[in-house]
């Protein structure tokens, strides 16, 4: 359904003859159908309604491919060995099918950031066989369609779904005297924000972000902040509210503090954890790699299942039997951590070192240092017989037991360096390694109260020797005044990362969108072979502290995105999508 709310605006700017003047809603509708008519629609139609949306809500620029790309992306996650058996899969949907005439209760869909139908159709298909009608809200923040954590975009898609329910009330097969609402992920607080309405009776969240974890990012704190103040009028409603939780959330790391709508919720609830469930797994996603690949669901959480029974007893009066509620979550983090400060000083002149690495290695605690050289660490007391690494481009490597700590660390210059190369006066040929992006819609991000984390792209240089010459980079988005960057370049060796730095490169970003650009032609850096090219957040400035964000661009290809969160944390890699990182060899 392809309609307009003429109540609110959408584009900036626009005149009223323009198609984007008004606010524009799309829904994708699951019902019971009388018989099967025609083919079944396969899963790449969704993937091709994703790539044709994203062109509609807005009228900047022209996506191609991004259906092609959205396939190669899952197919990486899922290990599904090619994109043709994603687009050909047959769902059990099919299109324009003779509705049974009689009224069904109806259940609207929040999809996830940025997200749609494609992300849950399973579930839809399981609920409308069970004798509902499901309407699925396509996440639309404000122009140019972008949903972001920020709580104005947020409400507008709140607002989508009162839109749906009012449009859909004028249907006679819809009962709008019975409605549920899921939300999923980010969908979550659209969907707990869109129950405190005379409409919904129950809700089903699945790893929704109303509860969340703070700690984890400064930006997405600083969002949610904003946000608490409607999600507590919304707890005081009377609707039935349920939560499924992955494993993923509480796994991430210890939180700060939970903010836990649960324990503010007046009326009927419902808390389940699956331990070892991945995020995804509360999305039809793992269903369908399983499928194609003709594999067992395993131990997969059967969310569907669930939710029939749940919309059953509050949309249809039934009795049903649900599970035991789990444990709440509780902060992990020890509230006997030890604060460990130190300075880092030059072994030469003694003077302040910035910049440094200091962490516990593998164990994503970690840090920079600031300009004076100063650095502070909450370390929780299970990590006291580890050590501190701390490393610098140009300086030796010192790990120090954390029993042994002192209050100045020294640290002395490094001698030697790459093996001499010669370079030979011939005209040779450039080449540009990497990831070329420069896509708004699809962009990465940095934790900026994590200093010290990274990210980066693998590069193969081949057998013969290459001379880096400049490396690039484009930021999407930025919510900073300006933010320092340090340039690493990294050897694989038996596939892990070793420095071959010998001294800080740093780039300043702005405030401002746009290419960056950092000249490597003056350090003779001649390799071969595999390399990790990488950006390493040092500061940032801000008139709101720990609030900012830089986003850089990204696509879906295969080579994926190595991070780690803090200083001397382990390398993990996010598969499917690279960061947009590049460098001009000769």
């Amino acid at each position: 359904m392809v309609l307009t709310d003429s109540s609110r605006h959408y584009k900036p700017g626009a005149n009223s003859g323009d198609r984007l003047y008004y606010r524009p809603v799309e829904i994708d509708c699951w019902y019971p159908a009388a018989s099967a008519e025609g083919n079944p629609m396969h899963y790449g139609e969704f993937l091709t309604l994703f790539q044709e949306r994203a062109n509609r809500f807005q009228d900047d620029t022209i996506y191609a491919g991004i259906a092609g790309q959205m396939a190669q992306y899952l197919c990486t996650g899922l290990e599904i060995k090619d994109t043709a058996s994603l687009m050909n899969f047959a769902t059990q949907s099919y299109r324009d099918a003779s509705p049974v005439r009689r009224r069904f209760p109806l259940i609207v869909y929040m999809c996830s950031y940025n997200g749609m139908s494609y992300e849950n159709t399973w579930l839809f298909e399981v609920l409308a066989k069970q004798g509902y009608i499901i309407a699925s809200v396509t996440s639309v923040g404000r122009y140019p369609g972008n949903m972001t954590t920020d709580p104005a975009d947020l409400k507008e898609q709140v607002a989508d779904g009162l839109f749906t329910i009012n449009m859909l009330r004028k249907i006679g097969t819809v009962d709008t005297a019975r409605v549920g609402v899921i939300g999923y992920s980010w969908g979550g607080p659209a969907a707990f924000l869109l129950a405190d309405s005379p409409y919904v009776k129950a809700v089903l969240s699945l790893d929704g972000s109303e509860l969340h974890y703070y700690g984890q990012s400064a930006d997405d704190d600083g969002d949610f902040d904003k946000l608490r103040p409607d999600l507590g009028r919304a707890a005081k409603s009377s609707f039935a509210y349920a939560y499924l939780e992955s494993d993923g959330k509480q796994s991430q790391g210890p939180a700060d503090s939970i903010y836990n709508v649960l324990t503010l919720f007046q009326g009927p609830k419902k808390y389940l954890r699956f331990p070892q469930a991945s995020h995804e797994d509360l999305s039809c996603l793992r269903f369908l790699a399983a499928s194609i690949r003709k594999t067992d669901l395993g131990a997969l959480p059967n969310y569907p299942a669930f939710a029939i029974s749940w919309f059953d007893n509050y949309l249809k009066d039934g009795s049903n039997m649900l599970p035991r509620d789990s444990s709440y979550p509780v902060v992990g983090r020890s509230k006997d951590a030890t604060v460990i400060a130190g300075k880092i000083l030059d072994g030469v002149d003694k003077t302040p070192l910035a910049y440094v690495n200091v962490g516990i290695p593998g164990k994503n605690v970690g840090t920079v240092t600031r300009e004076d050289g100063g650095f502070t660490l909450q370390v929780d007391p299970q990590l006291a017989n580890d050590s501190l690494a701390v490393s610098m481009a140009g300086y030796e490597k010192q790990v120090i037991p954390l029993r042994k700590m002192p209050t100045v660390i020294v640290l002395q210059r490094r001698s030697g360096g790459l093996s001499e190369a010669v370079v030979t006066a011939s005209i040779r040929r450039s080449r540009i390694l990497g990831n070329t992006t420069t896509s708004k819609l699809v962009s990465v991000g940095f934790p900026t109260r994590l200093l010290g984390s990274e990210m980066g792209v693998r590069m193969s240089l081949g057998k013969r020797a290459r001379r880096l010459e400049k490396f690039h980079c484009h930021v999407s988005y930025t919510r900073v005044d300006s933010a320092i960057f340090r340039l690493n370049i990294f050897r694989l060796v038996n596939g892990k990362p070793e420095n071959i730095m010998q001294r800080s490169i740093l780039l300043s970003i702005g405030s401002t969108p746009g290419d960056y650009t950092v000249d490597l032609s003056g350090l003779s850096l001649v390799l071969s072979g595999d390399i990790l090219v990488s950006l390493e957040l040092l500061k940032t400035f801000s008139a709101l502290p720990n609030t900012g964000a830089v986003f850089f661009s990204a696509a879906f290809f295969n080579s994926g995105t190595w991070r780690r969160q803090t200083s001397q944390a382990e390398w993990t890699k996010a598969r499917g999508i690279g960061v947009g990182f590049n460098v001009e060899v000769r």
